[in-house]
């Protein structure tokens, strides 16, 4: 089993790299899709905060209305935020459990008892 050491290590080096460029695609996609979402709530927030600072102007809007609303929303915000990464969690540890189940239901190649066997 010696002599097939270079084919093995040639193996395990293919799927080395390709882990490497999963991981790698897997960190760009999250990356684009958190900087558009953090983009698009800053932006709504700037919206919301420039829209409110016209009602203050006009009156039909005290600035303590605006800053309770302001933070409410933030506060909501936030708890989403929260729920979708616990989401995330919990999908990761279905997966990984799901995995485990799979290597202790299968059936072993190698008898764990009976002595020697021919």
């Amino acid at each position: 089993s010696f002599h097939k050491e270079p084919y093995e290590t040639a193996r395990y080096a293919v799927e080395v790299d390709e882990s490497y460029r999963l991981g790698k695609k897997k960190s760009f996609a999250y990356g684009g899709f958190s900087g558009g979402a953090s983009l698009m709530v800053q932006f709504s927030f700037g919206l919301v905060l420039l829209y409110g600072g016209y009602l203050v102007h006009e009156g039909d809007l005290t600035a303590g209305d605006l800053t309770s609303f302001l933070m409410y929303t933030l506060s909501v915000a936030m708890s989403l935020v929260g729920m979708s990464v616990l989401y995330g969690d919990f999908m990761k540890a279905i997966g990984a459990s799901q995995r485990v189940f799979e290597l202790t239901d299968r059936e072993p190649e190698i008898r764990y008892s009976g002595g020697y066997t021919s």
